[in-house]
């Protein structure tokens, strides 16, 4: 071992080797385990077409400038809150939606406040912002056919698995599981 080992290496200073034990032994007490958060997303099952828009945590709201909308900042998608009436708006599919809480459930606006409209000029104009115009696989088919998507919110994360009607199951082979083919996803 000694014939193998390079010369320049065989011979190191105890001080070289104690300052090199003493950096790994912080390295080890410093690199303490942190918690994460391991919890699975709260899967929706939809079996007509269908919008998830995801806000992050609790809505943020702040104010739209020259208006008396609230925009909700922690989600892609244009989330407005008119103060006095606490009507929810959401931009979607070239349309506006509506609701009386975050929750839903949503509907076409029949007259939307033409404020709306102002508001959607200012922030897509100054900010990122998805106005949903494709929102997913067979959404916007689905509307142009008049059939209008169910809209899901959540403020935790989330997943939306969307089925052509019911789920039909069939066998994987080999397995013991089972594919849903007329999925929008795996």
């Amino acid at each position: 071992l000694e014939r193998r080992l390079p010369r320049d290496v065989s011979r190191i200073s105890l001080d070289r080797v104690q300052a090199e034990l003493a950096i790994t032994e912080a390295q080890a007490t410093s690199a303490k385990p942190q918690p994460v958060k391991n919890a699975p997303p709260r899967v929706i099952v939809s079996t007509t077409p269908a919008i998830l828009v995801l806000v992050d945590g609790k809505p943020a709201l702040r104010q739209v400038e020259g208006s008396n909308l609230l925009r909700i900042v922690n989600s892609w998608a244009l989330l407005l809150v008119e103060q006095g009436s606490n009507k929810h708006y959401l931009r979607a599919l070239g349309r506006w939606f509506e609701a009386s809480t975050l929750d839903g459930p949503w509907s076409v606006a029949t007259r939307p406040p033409g404020t709306l409209d102002v508001a959607m000029q200012s922030v897509a104009s100054s900010q990122r912002v998805n106005l949903l115009d494709d929102p997913g696989p067979g959404v916007k088919d689905a509307a142009a056919r008049g059939v209008l998507p169910t809209i899901y919110v959540s403020t935790v994360p989330a997943e939306l698995v969307q089925t052509q009607g019911r789920p039909d199951y069939e066998p994987i082979a080999g397995t013991d599981l089972l594919h849903v083919p007329n999925a929008s996803t795996n």
